[in-house]
């Protein structure tokens, strides 16, 4: 009787123990794979809507299926940027940013799918814009691109 009251114990701590939620209360992160656009206009070096050559409104962003992405323009102590989600797909990407009639900027890059224990998430990596002069910031990861 009491080995069989043994392998019972065993047996159900045995469950109970596979069947804990390894991650606990940990919250994920899973928000849409972003990136953040700086442009610059390529003779002054400054910034094109901090020095009113161009204006938010004037940007249009669309997929490589002509659908329009999700942009966010943060306008901040003269620092004006260009924040872009994309949907959690996996993959190579190609953007068309428009600046009113005037620019066109093809921007690529790839979707990357991050796993661990608890969390999945997606990365925008190896973004580049086709015939513009670029760089990443190391500090602040913003892209800036030179029209």
């Amino acid at each position: 009787m009491k080995d069989k009251l043994f392998i019972l114990c065993c047996l159900c701590f045995t469950l109970l123990m596979g069947s804990c939620d390894k991650c606990g209360e940990l919250d994920c992160s899973t928000g849409p794979p972003s990136f953040s656009l700086e442009l610059i206009d390529k003779e002054t070096g400054e910034n094109v809507f901090t020095s009113g050559k161009y204006n938010a409104k004037d940007i249009v962003i669309k997929d490589e299926n002509q659908k329009t992405v999700s942009t966010y323009f943060i306008s901040e102590n003269n620092f004006n940027i260009i924040n872009v989600a994309l949907p959690s797909v996996e993959g190579d990407k190609e953007l068309k940013m428009e600046l009113g009639k005037a620019q066109v900027i093809i921007i690529k890059l790839h979707v990357r799918k991050g796993e661990s224990n608890c969390c999945t998430n997606y990365f925008a990596v190896n973004i580049t814009a086709e015939n513009f002069a670029y760089k990443q910031s190391i500090e602040t990861g913003v892209i800036r691109i030179e029209i």
